[in-house]
This record gives structure tokens, sequence and C-alpha cells, in this order.
């Protein structure tokens, strides 16, 4: 997950995913914060992982938060595991 999140996500979300990458100023609102949260744009579930996967796979619509179809299954769940990792 960590080589994915450096090829698909520092740019907006930044290397330590506090929502402070390169690009983030350049967005119509700010990348989430993945290491306080919450993730707001998002069905309400219980399931973490399962929230944060959906995210990776279909993005948000209506945001800057593209999806990345082109994954794997095991990629996405793999990224959405490093993901939560931030928040320990």
């Amino acid at each position: 997950g960590q080589n994915l999140f450096a090829s698909q996500c520092v740019l907006c979300h930044g290397p330590a995913g506090f929502g402070n990458g390169e690009m983030a100023f350049k967005l119509s609102k700010a990348p989430a914060n993945l290491v306080k949260g919450p993730f707001i744009w998002s069905l309400p579930t219980a399931d973490l992982e399962l929230k944060v996967r959906r995210i990776v796979k279909f993005g948000i619509p209506g945001t800057d938060m593209p999806g990345h179809e082109t994954l794997t299954d095991e990629q996405v769940t793999a990224l959405a595991k490093f993901v939560l990792n931030l928040r320990s």
C-alpha cells in the first residue's frame, strides 16, 4: 500500500497524509487529512476499511477526489489498509 500511496495519493494528501500535498492548494476543496479524518464524504458504515476502499476505488462524486477504477481489488485493499494505518 505504501508504494501505491506514493504514486497515487501523495500529490494531494501529502507524504504523511495530512492533506497538504503539492497539488492541495489547487483543488476546490482541501484534500482530506487522512491522519485525523473524518471521512465525511462517504456512506455511513461501521466498517471503516470498506468505506475507505469504496472511496479509493470510486472516488467522491462532486469533489476533486478521483476514483482509481484501474486498481485491482487487492491493490485497493492494500491502499485502504495503508491509509488506515496512518491514523494509528
